[in-house]
Order: structure tokens, then C-alpha cells, then sequence
């Protein structure tokens, strides 16, 4: 699971927070390691980027502009970072989603990168939704996804408490036909 965290060095990144094109190759693996990597997706909110952009064209395109105002290495990344009296900066890319740079804790990998709030081609959305809406999609189940299915999900796959209706959960039908 490394391999979806260190994309290139210096970079860090979190494929199963924030990459829908990840999640949809992803949604195609065995349970057992779709549950292994939504471990990653905590139990919060995340920004979820739902653009064109590859994992290598958003490092690359972060690279170039960064290679525009120093020279990268740790030591002048975490300056330029902390220059104006913050831990973070934030980019656009060429799809004019915008992105956030902190300081990652490994010395290899310290350039983490995620998607920005209310970015363009960026959702937000709750980690269960996500969870369930992953194993929904792995299951290739032709069954009606409605409140008993997705309680059965939640509780058999993720141990979580049931839902009221499909309405109180309808992320999850939005992010299932996000990741068909």
C-alpha cells in the first residue's frame, strides 16, 4: 500500500483520500484489499479530486512551478513554505484545480501533497460514504442500492451502525456512480 503514498520522491499523497481515477481501478480489487486501503481514509472529511489529471501529470505539473521558485531539496522547500509565516501554500494546476503543499515528516518523500477545499474539479466528502460507496462498486451486486443494502455494507464489510434511509446516506449512491 506504500506504493499509493510516495508517488515520486520528494512527493507524499494519499491515492485513497483524494484520487477518484485511483479509487475506480481500485474498486476493481479483491475486498480484502479494498479494506486494507480504506484503513488510509480515517474516520473525517476528505477532498476528493475528480479531474483529468493523472497521479504523475499533478506531480510533474507541482515539480515545474516549484522548480520555478527553488531549487528542491527539504531544506529550501520548508523555508519557502514557512516564508510567509504559514505551514502550507497552495497551487493551481493547468485544470485550475488547486492544490496544497505541506511539509511531509519523511526526509525522502516531504512534499505532501492534496487537493485544495472548495477546488475545481474537487468534492468533499465523509470517509464512511466513501467506504461504503467502495465496496458497493467492488461487489459489482446487481442488487437496488437502497437503505437495507447499504446497512447490510456497513455492517457487514465496515462494522459500522446502520442508516436511517438512503436519503440520510445519499453521498454514497453520488460517489457509486462516481466510481462505475
Amino acid at each position: 500500500m506504500n506504493e499509493n503514498f510516495s508517488i515520486q520522491s520528494p512527493f507524499i499523497f494519499n491515492c485513497w483520500k483524494h484520487h477518484l481515477q485511483f479509487l475506480k481501478k481500485s474498486a476493481r480489487l479483491p475486498i480484502e484489499e479494498i479494506k486494507k486501503g480504506i484503513v488510509h481514509l480515517g474516520e473525517s472529511q476528505m477532498d476528493l479530486y475528480t479531474g483529468t489529471l493523472t497521479l504523475k501529470n499533478i506531480c510533474d505539473e507541482i515539480e515545474v512551478q516549484l522548480e520555478r521558485v527553488i531549487k528542491i531539496n527539504l531544506l529550501n522547500y520548508l523555508q519557502w513554505l514557512q516564508a510567509d509565516g504559514k505551514s502550507y501554500k497552495a497551487i493551481t494546476l493547468s485544470d485550475g484545480s488547486q492544490w496544497t503543499l505541506r511539509f511531509g515528516e519523511d526526509p525522502i518523500n516531504y512534499i505532501h501533497i492534496h487537493p485544495c477545499r472548495q477546488s475545481a474539479n474537487t468534492i468533499r466528502v465523509k470517509s464512511y460514504a466513501l467506504k461504503t460507496a467502495l465496496i458497493i462498486t467492488s461487489l459489482n451486486s446487481d442488487k437496488q442500492i437502497n437503505t437495507e443494502f447499504i446497512n447490510l455494507i456497513r455492517k457487514e464489510y465496515l462494522s459500522l451502525a446502520p442508516v436511517k434511509s438512503v436519503k440520510e446516506d445519499a453521498a454514497v449512491l453520488k460517489l457509486v456512480e462516481l466510481l462505475q
